[in-house]
């Protein structure tokens, strides 16, 4: 997690901004981290913090999806040779 790196759009306001925290490769404002940080399960939009950072999960989810089926068509290219 890094905590500077430039310009970009925040993936819970979805501004541009140009601090926050970085987690893989996205963006969380300093504003945001600071509300997510202050927020419990219970507040009343806690609900749109969570969708939003579903989107994290989601980027490592497709990726790693994206990595099984390269490695996948590897091996069967490699089986009907």
């Amino acid at each position: 997690m890094e905590r500077q790196r430039g310009a970009a759009e925040c993936i819970v306001c979805q501004r541009r901004r140009d601090s926050g925290i970085w987690v893989l490769g996205m963006l969380i404002c300093s504003q945001c981290e600071e509300k997510l940080v202050e927020s419990k399960a219970a507040d009343s939009g806690y609900d749109i913090y969570v969708d939003r950072l579903r989107v994290i999960w989601q980027h490592v989810f497709d990726a790693e999806a994206g990595a099984s089926a390269k490695l996948m068509e590897g091996l069967w290219r490699q089986l009907n040779v």
